[in-house]
């Protein structure tokens, strides 16, 4: 075969190279190949994957029922409420993404997600409630819909049962329940917040009667997860639903929950607070904060002294004939307290809605009343510089000093001096100053829902000028001074609330250790001026409630001072961009 003669001869050739080859067979013919000469090896038989499938799966379910079971019974249903939150939160994102814009319906759009989120705070409960309640301190810059919605979660939440109290207290005190630490104990809370329950209880040695608050149990396992996913609704909130520069917040406010669910912190305040008092001889006679007992508490108990009195919540018990309550006396004496607490002593408690107060019978004098503060988980500290400021500002706002005003709101990163001052005195504040330009209502009337909102992000970048220097205590203290309206609204506007609160900051300006004497006689010079605008207002609010009495329109008739500078209020933010409903504007 050509082949066979050819492989030698190519070899023989390649010599020269060192090449050798060396034939040990022969090449036969192709021939057919005889199928019995082939092994027959016995085929492999072919293993069937579904076991190895069955054991990932089931390894997987393992898995998944281990991570269930460590969320439901460790962790209170974390991970779960955090999962629901993410969806959410997605998907409101993606629908102001794909719907937001010109010639949509933007009304709709607010509704549909503002019931979305609304239902996901109210079905995680906990701290979401809480979280919603901080969200609702900015109500004024949030569309109608977030407003009507976020303003509902400050009615009271569920109770937990008596088993889950008991089983806190177990773990609290060393295995000892409730019957072991009280005489008595109510199973059944006489009230319930996002955070805690509250029973009735009587000590053993003394008999006294006490209130016992008990945090919820999911609450500790629960917080940080929750914060991280609070912190995430902020950032959507800014960077895909409204776009307005709000989640430089997320970390204080964060910061003031995490205190807030640690009640040994809740205890330490309202002792720094009744040192305050200590202080004022008119207010520490009318003022009382209740007891407490810090040898039956710990970071999630809390035993304070119960008392019996009437609620500010309780509208009708208050105005029966039978308690002789002074509603006029209590609400200055109100005004009073935490204009102290802001302007004179920087210790402000910053959760002051009417279930928070209770007016009783004063134990030692016949005929007058207390006025009780409870519950003081959520406090700001104002350092002596800000305190200072924030006086002057106020002083300032009082005097028409735009200057003043001008001075100290760009110290604190603040554009638009007049809607700054407006929002803090909560009343109009109109000067002369060239740099304020709001648009006009007219032009405001006929904007869409979508130029609205997009006039009001210009109108915040320009007020917040510099996050980075905002005093975040702003943000609690003009909620208290919110709420704080809303109550002497809520009563028939009976005191001159912006009057009690500008000369209580103008008085701190008073007393500075350190003055020259030219100095502190300037400082004099200016406060007898300003007592002489406080005599002004005093006109001005006595006209109002006379007319409220005798004179009323029928437009008009029975409003008292408060519901004409909401009116004011609802004006101003209209010209801002800001969509207020009155009704909602003083909510907690």
């Amino acid at each position: 075969m050509i082949y066979r003669e050819s492989v030698p001869r190519i070899f023989q050739q390649l010599k020269p190279l060192g090449l050798r080859y060396r034939s040990t067979a022969h090449f036969d013919s192709l021939k057919a190949i005889d199928p019995a000469s082939l092994s027959t090896r016995p085929r492999a038989p072919i293993k069937s994957k579904w076991p190895k499938r069955a054991l990932y799966i089931t390894g997987l379910v393992g898995l998944g029922l281990l991570g269930y079971s460590y969320d439901r019974y460790y962790k209170g249903r974390a991970f779960a409420r955090a999962s629901r939150a993410v969806y959410v939160l997605l998907r409101v994102a993606a629908d102001y993404k794909l719907n937001y814009g010109p010639h949509r319906d933007i009304a709709r759009l607010h509704e549909r997600n503002a019931d979305l989120i609304y239902d996901l705070l109210i079905g995680n409960k906990g701290l979401y409630i809480k979280i919603g309640q901080s969200i609702a301190m900015q109500a004024s810059l949030l569309p109608k819909p977030y407003q009507e919605k976020f303003g509902q979660l400050f009615d009271g939440a569920p109770a937990d049962s008596y088993a889950l109290v008991e089983e806190l207290f177990k773990k609290e005190f060393k295995g000892r329940s409730p019957e072991d630490l009280f005489a008595q104990f109510d199973h059944h809370p006489v009230a319930s917040a996002s955070i805690a329950q509250v029973h009735k209880a009587q000590l053993k040695d003394s008999g006294q009667w006490v209130a016992v608050k008990v945090q919820h149990p999911d609450i500790a396992a629960q917080m940080e997860l929750d914060l991280s996913v609070y912190k995430a609704l902020m950032y959507v909130y800014e960077n895909y639903l409204f776009h307005m520069p709000m989640y430089f917040i997320a970390d204080y406010v964060a910061g003031r929950l995490r205190l807030e669910t640690d009640f040994r912190n809740e205890i330490a305040n309202g002792e720094r607070l009744r040192a305050c008092l200590k202080q004022n001889s008119t207010l520490s006679d009318r003022v009382h904060i209740p007891l407490n007992f810090p040898e039956l508490s710990t970071s999630r108990v809390m035993v304070s002294e119960w008392i019996e009195g009437v609620s500010l919540s309780n509208t009708a018990e208050l105005q029966n004939p039978k308690h002789g309550i002074n509603l006029t006396q209590s609400l200055q004496t109100i005004i009073e307290l935490f204009s102290n607490q802001i302007f004179q002593w920087g210790v402000v408690h910053c959760d002051p809605h009417p279930g928070n107060m209770i007016i009783r019978p004063h134990p030692t004098r016949r005929g007058k009343h207390q006025v009780v503060l409870i519950d003081h988980g959520l406090y700001v500290y104002e350092n002596d510089i800000f305190r200072r400021q924030y006086s002057e500002l106020w002083e300032s706002m009082f005097n028409l000093d735009i200057k003043g005003v001008e001075r100290v709101v760009s110290k604190w990163g603040f554009g638009e001096p007049e809607m700054f001052a407006s929002m803090t005195l909560l009343k109009p504040y109109k000067t002369t100053s060239k740099n304020q330009h709001p648009a006009p209502k007219a032009h405001m009337k006929e904007e869409s829902e979508f130029e609205k909102a997009q006039t009001l992000k210009e109108r915040l970048k320009k007020f917040l000028q510099d996050t980075t220097v905002i005093p975040l205590e702003l943000l609690f203290l003009a909620r208290t001074i919110r709420i704080l309206q809303g109550l002497n609204q809520r009563f028939g506007s009976r005191v001159n609330r912006v009057k009690i609160m500008a000369k209580t900051a103008a008085k701190s300006l008073l007393v500075t250790d350190q003055a020259s004497y030219m100095t502190q006689t300037k400082l004099i010079w200016r406060y007898l001026r300003f007592r002489c605008v406080v005599l002004l207002s005093d006109v001005g609010f006595y006209t109002v409630r006379l007319y409220q009495k005798w004179l009323g329109s029928s437009n008009d008739a029975g409003a008292g001072m408060e519901d004409i500078l909401g009116r004011h209020i609802m004006e101003i933010s209209a010209e801002y961009g800001l969509d207020v409903d009155s009704s909602k504007l003083f909510e907690g």
